[in-house]
């Protein structure tokens, strides 16, 4: 994998966590991970959010907001292709 971007998928939707949490997390990444990375976030709200992280939105093609987190996952496929996702 030498050389290969990895990308960091984190989702948030709703209102419990505010996107400073996102931001936390996307400089703890930047600040520790030694790998090439994006920082990916699928999010119904954008506000607020680092302008390094990549926003994807948590809809369905209905425009309703997916059932569960893993239904999410597997509808916004944001990984470039054959790129490894954690």
């Amino acid at each position: 994998m030498t050389g290969q971007k990895v990308c960091i998928v984190c989702m948030k939707w709703g209102k419990a966590y505010g996107g400073e949490y996102v931001n936390m997390l996307y400089r703890a990444v930047r600040d520790h991970l030694s790998l090439d990375h994006d920082f990916i976030c699928i999010t119904d709200r954008t506000d607020g959010l680092d302008p390094g992280i990549t926003c994807h939105p948590c809809f369905s093609a209905t425009g309703k907001t997916a059932l569960g987190a893993w239904e999410m996952a597997q509808a916004a496929d944001v990984r470039p292709q054959n790129r490894r996702a954690i």
